[in-house]
């Protein structure tokens, strides 16, 4: 408590005590003494703090810059407040209570300076990221079209066709292309409605209970249930990709339609046939999220 003050003695005794900014919010990581700077990346991921709207896009931070922005404001070795937030966004994320999986999620093209080695920001930032988006259309655009060459009314192109190719240009090419020294996709985190919920049910049923037990065996029960419900979510996942893996066509036939679509590219060519505006934004989302699934975790810079 930040400040406690006694009236009187014995059961007669009124207590007054002051509840720290954010404390309702760090009640939900089991058995975690308050530290303010947890409390405060708690808050920068609830309200979106994280993402930086300025004119000609937004910049997503990723949670190592949040780290180093939080220790030099509280004054704290890095490696402690990178473990406290390690540990809040660990039992978060193995809730449910974040998500960083929405295909709709805002993302930011980020890039490191060859310089400074240091994530842009910025002007030069946001026209990084528009030159690698524009990079990534152009991609898709042109795998689009030649595929096309050979089924006329495809509307994509079959994920076995170009995922090594876009992992190439992820991991390695882009950053070439855009003349920096390092480049990844940062992906904003989104806060589930249980964790509103939770939040809610704790600040108002200790209020009206005065009892934190009461409070915390709910806030146990409703986490493992929802761990249960997690687990079963990532077993529906893996068959799900376990069925799509198995319905690729063989490493033979691959290469014969590769070669087919070679072929009709050095004999013919044409752009992508014109789209309605409906298909345009189909086709623009899909781009979206191929790119953030080959995007890997926002807070590993490898």
């Amino acid at each position: 408590m930040l400040e406690v003050t006694t009236q009187g003695r014995g059961k007669k005794a009124t207590y007054t005590f002051m509840i720290p900014d954010g404390f309702w919010r760090l009640i939900l990581i089991p058995s975690m003494s308050f530290r303010e700077w947890g409390a405060e990346y708690l808050n920068i991921l609830i309200e979106g703090k994280g993402v930086h709207k300025a004119e000609g896009g937004i910049l997503v931070k990723f949670s190592s810059e949040i780290m180093k922005e939080l220790a030099e404001k509280y004054k704290q070795d890095y490696e402690s407040v990178k473990s406290t937030c390690r540990r809040i966004r660990d039992v978060l994320k193995e809730n449910g209570y974040i998500s960083m999986d929405d295909p709709s999620v805002a993302k930011s093209h980020r890039v490191k300076s060859k310089k400074t080695g240091e994530w842009m920001t910025g002007t030069y930032a946001l026209m990084k990221d528009a030159e690698a988006r524009a990079e990534w259309k152009n991609f898709f655009d042109i795998k689009l079209a030649h595929y096309q060459l050979i089924m006329p009314d495809a509307k994509t192109v079959p994920n076995y066709l170009i995922a090594a190719e876009a992992s190439r240009i992820y991991r390695s090419d882009m950053a070439r292309w855009l003349d920096v020294a390092y480049y990844r996709v940062a992906k904003r985190t989104y806060v589930s409605d249980n964790m509103t919920a939770d939040i809610n049910f704790a600040k108002f049923t200790f209020l009206e209970t005065l009892d934190m037990g009461i409070v915390r065996n709910e806030l146990e029960r409703r986490q493992e249930q929802y761990k249960r419900m997690m687990a079963e979510r990532m077993e529906r996942e893996k068959r799900r990709k376990e069925l799509e893996k198995s319905q690729i066509p063989s490493l033979k036939e691959r290469k014969a339609l590769q070669a087919q679509i070679t072929q009709a590219v050095q004999t013919t060519y044409r752009r992508t046939r014109g789209m309605t505006p409906e298909e345009q934004e189909s086709w623009d989302k899909m781009i979206e999220m191929t790119v953030g699934s080959i995007a890997t975790e926002v807070d590993e810079e490898e």
